[in-house]
């Protein structure tokens, strides 16, 4: 793993600096050790952020766009949405009976 590291560098407030620097005395970990974790975890949370969004990013925009279009909610063009696959199904499974 060492050697895929890479060098980095960034700069911080006095704050996060002083976070920092009192989490390593904390823990005993290096500062470097908790700027890695605290990336990781962030990655994590973003990731599990995204599969847990009920559109995707191109769907997104599509809302937008059709909001903006139709001067309305995006909740408006989704409950429409909603609507239309609601009788669309209901018809369906008429069909079939």
């Amino acid at each position: 793993m060492a050697s895929s590291l890479k060098p980095v560098t960034f700069k911080v407030t006095q704050q996060q600096l002083d976070w920092l620097e009192q989490e390593s005395e904390k823990t005993g970990l290096n500062k470097v050790e908790i700027v890695r974790r605290a990336l990781d975890d962030y990655k994590d949370v973003q990731a599990e952020k995204e599969q847990s969004q009920y559109f995707t990013l191109q769907q997104q925009q599509n809302i937008k766009i059709m909001a903006k279009m139709q001067n309305i909610s995006e909740a408006e063009v989704i409950r429409k949405a909603v609507e239309r696959e609601t009788r669309f199904i209901a018809k369906s499974q008429k069909r079939r009976s």
